[in-house]
């Protein structure tokens, strides 16, 4: 009977079997290389609660952010061991099969993910700049006073605007400070936090570290 040799990849030898696209350390060789990796090897990601369609968070938006996490993913654990392959030989090139296989996890944790974090980190682009701006209220007021002679057996709807002897609409705006600035400071010290690292934290139970083999 062959003996049988456990192999280990690292992260960067799996995306090495599309090199088109795949990143080197620090730098990726175009603005969406996942995605199109991803498509170049008839794979999908088929996340549940996001529309596809959206108008506040749109597609654009989306293709953004997972590439934005698949670079940090990728400079946080290219040289950490991603993939096990029980074969007959030492020396062996992986196959775009064990590309599948592999990358398969990931999209799984990618499509589990993305519904939480996508909107958080949405958000947190939008309110980074103003962390700081002061609370604010806003109140709309309208009123229409009619002294028109009314009828009922006219059927005649005097509340609309035509038959209104006058109206009047306010509008008002007030800003108040929630605390003294040193105050919120501290919140933004303590309460502010990275999305992008607590999302990339959630592929960390993919990889495997040199040293948790006995390297």
């Amino acid at each position: 009977m062959l003996a049988k040799y456990k192999m280990w990849f690292t992260f960067k030898e799996v995306l090495d079997v599309y090199p088109t696209y795949a990143p080197t350390p620090n730098a990726t060789n175009e603005t969406n290389w996942f995605l199109s990796m991803l498509s170049t090897a008839s794979l999908t990601l088929r996340y549940a609660g996001i529309k596809s369609n959206g108008t506040t968070i749109k597609e654009a938006d989306v293709k953004k952010y997972i590439n934005d996490l698949c670079n940090v993913v990728f400079d946080r654990q290219h040289d950490n061991y991603f993939y096990c392959k029980e074969m007959d030989v030492i020396d062996y090139t992986l196959t775009a099969d064990d590309f599948k296989k592999a990358i398969n996890k990931f999209i799984n944790v990618m499509n589990l993910t993305l519904p939480k974090y996508l909107p958080m980190i949405f958000e947190a682009e939008n309110l980074y700049q103003e962390s700081l701006k002061k609370l604010e209220s806003e109140s709309d007021n309208f009123s229409r006073f009619n002294d028109t002679p009314q009828e009922e057996q006219d059927e005649v709807d005097f509340n609309t605007d035509d038959y209104a002897t006058n109206m009047s609409r306010g509008k008002s705006v007030s800003k108040v400070d929630s605390g003294s600035p040193v105050d919120r400071m501290d919140a933004l010290r303590t309460k502010w936090k990275s999305i992008i690292l607590e999302w990339s934290n959630n592929f960390d139970m993919l990889f495997i570290d040199d040293y948790q083999l006995g390297g």
